[in-house]
């Protein structure tokens, strides 16, 4: 059986540099095996990327663009909530298009939960399968939401 070289689309979240940056071994590695690597991301962490890999191909997903603007950090996301969905239906269409363009067969999503296809294996990197909230409630909602994008991926 002939070995079919792997289209790997590689797409860390821009919130902070450290989903970005913890791609590069993963990169790094994708190339020594012998995969044709595509990165996807926005704002610094695309630029970081394209900065360690000018020779791959890097294209600009739809930004989360998350602010903060308490110290509560559920206050921060619930209040933008909206636009993150928004921005993860957006993400989700584009990664659609850059599958079909680019015989993609394969995604590796850092905390982007828009970056999955149908038609592809997934992976999603993530430090957050359980999030800590500190009302009861609140928390078993957050949880529940966790759980059906993970299965989506």
């Amino acid at each position: 059986m002939p070995n079919v070289q792997q289209t790997i689309l590689v797409a860390p979240l821009n919130w902070g540099l450290g989903h970005a940056a913890r791609c590069v071994p993963l990169i790094k590695a994708l190339e020594h095996l012998g995969a044709k690597v595509i990165l996807a991301s926005d704002g610094a962490a695309l630029n970081l990327l394209k900065a360690e890999f000018p020779h791959l191909p890097a294209f600009q997903l739809p930004s989360y663009r998350i602010r903060y603007q308490t110290n509560s950090m559920v206050w921060n996301i619930a209040r933008q909530m909206p636009r993150i969905t928004y921005a993860i239906r957006a993400e989700q269409w584009a990664t659609e298009r850059l599958v079909r363009e680019h015989g993609i067969t394969g995604i590796i999503s850092d905390n982007r939960y828009g970056c999955f296809s149908g038609g592809t294996q997934n992976v999603i990197l993530t430090h957050q399968i359980h999030l800590r909230v500190s009302n009861a409630a609140l928390q078993w909602a957050a949880n529940q939401v966790l759980r059906l994008a993970l299965r989506k991926v």
